[in-house]
This record gives C-alpha cells, sequence and structure tokens, in this order.
C-alpha cells in the first residue's frame, strides 16, 4: 500500500517537474529573441549604424539575464496578442509548479517571474 502511494506521489511530482521545465523553456523562447533584438536596436541608436559589428554581439548575449520583469512585461506587450496569451499560460504554469514544488529554476527565479506575471496580466 505505501509503495503506491509513494510510487503516485512521485509521478505527480515528476510531471509538475516536467510541466515547469516546459514551461520556462517555452517563456524564454519567446523573450529570448525579444531582448536581443531590443538590445540591438538600443545599441545601434546609442552608437550608430557601425555598432552591428562586436560590440553589439556583446550587448545581445547579455540581453536577457539583465532584463527586469518590467521590461520584459513591455516586450511581452509589444508581442501578438496569441504570443501574449501562450506567454501568460505558460508563466502561470510555472508559478503554479514552482509554488507546489517548493522550487524555482535558476533560468527564471520565482520572484521575477511573479514579477512579470503581475506586469503582463495588467
Amino acid at each position: 500500500m505505501c509503495v503506491c502511494v509513494c510510487a503516485g506521489r512521485a509521478a505527480r511530482r515528476l510531471k509538475l517537474e516536467v510541466r515547469m521545465d516546459h514551461a520556462v523553456s517555452r517563456v524564454l523562447e519567446v523573450l529570448q529573441p525579444a531582448a536581443a533584438r531590443a538590445a540591438l536596436a538600443a545599441h545601434v541608436a546609442a552608437q550608430g549604424s557601425a555598432a552591428v559589428a562586436a560590440g553589439a554581439s556583446a550587448a545581445v548575449a547579455t540581453a536577457l539575464s539583465s532584463l527586469s520583469a518590467a521590461a520584459a512585461a513591455v516586450l511581452v506587450a509589444r508581442m501578438p496578442a496569441e504570443t501574449r496569451a501562450a506567454v501568460e499560460t505558460d508563466l502561470d504554469a510555472y508559478v503554479s509548479a514552482a509554488q507546489t514544488l517548493r522550487r524555482e529554476k535558476a533560468e527564471m527565479p520565482l520572484c521575477w517571474a511573479l514579477c512579470l506575471q503581475s506586469q503582463v496580466r495588467r
């Protein structure tokens, strides 16, 4: 009896972990290119058209890691409605799973995800 109950809990936990991993991946797959485009545009605007060389690639490489939740929400707000809805759904799934598991992914700290979630819903 105990083996079945424990196995059931482990299976549910594993499903939540997989759901959390997939949600983070999908959110980052949408945010990373948007952040890179925004960083490149800002860098080119600041440095001129010659900035597309080495300096621009360095700015783009760190674009998402240095992005605040408010700035990420602005990027999400500029996306098409379908993409915005998908990001909201994935954020909800991540936050729910992270809170249930009492874990967070290094790629997306829970406090950052909660801030982004509240900003996106506005």
